[in-house]
């Protein structure tokens, strides 16, 4: 993963250098700042998977797994994200 970029993960995944997950709840009952970043990263996370429902509905390339490397799948991807733009 490039410098200054992450992937935002949900509760199920450890935080890393790479990955930011949310604050247990725990910790986000007693603070408002990290309350409202797991709002935030929530809204993120819906916002994303909303985006690749569009894509896998409008795609019939996506309809089903891709049997390529993972460097063509991410072309095939950003290619699709570009013409739905």
């Amino acid at each position: 993963m490039p410098c200054g970029f992450w992937i935002a993960g949900d509760a199920a995944y450890s935080c890393s250098d790479c990955v930011i997950g949310p604050y247990s709840d725990v910790e986000a009952r007693n603070d408002r700042r990290k309350d409202n970043f797991n709002w935030s990263q929530s809204q993120l996370r819906i916002r994303i998977e909303m985006a690749f429902g569009k894509l896998v509905g409008r795609f019939g390339v996506l309809w089903k797994p891709m049997s390529i490397s993972y460097d063509r799948a991410a072309i095939v991807a950003m290619a699709c994200a570009k013409l739905h733009n």
